[in-house]
């Protein structure tokens, strides 16, 4: 008797969201459970809706959606960067590699240089 008027099931299965609301770093990035995502640059400084799956997350501004990354296997601290959210001419994104994070240390002082070369030479000398 039901048949007639049940609908089909959605195309697309059910997935559990969350939201937050953060905001758009100057390097053109947010924070997510302290990972870094990149977001357009043209969003820098705006509050932006942070829609939040399992494995993924969506950037969202008002009803658009900007971006997303996967979630899986992010380590703290670190970036995950697509290169074409950075400006043209980026000075606030460099290579991540020893020699700045050596001129970072011989900025702060001797001492913290040398710790830092111990950390990236085989060991101590």
């Amino acid at each position: 008797m039901e048949r007639t008027i049940l609908q089909s099931l959605p195309a697309v299965p059910f997935e559990y969201c969350e939201y937050k609301t953060v905001k758009v770093y100057n390097n053109a990035h947010i924070s997510y459970q302290k990972h870094h995502y990149s977001v357009p640059y043209q969003y820098i400084g705006h509050s932006l809706k942070l829609k939040i799956y399992g494995k993924k997350i969506q950037v969202w501004h008002q009803d658009c959606m900007l971006c997303g990354h996967g979630t899986l296997n992010k380590v703290p601290g670190g970036y995950t960067t697509v290169i074409d959210h950075l400006p043209e001419h980026s000075t606030t994104h460099g290579e991540w590699n020893s020699q700045r994070y050596l001129k970072w240390a011989r900025h702060i002082g001797p001492n913290v240089h040398l710790v830092v070369e111990n950390m990236f030479s085989d060991g101590p000398e």
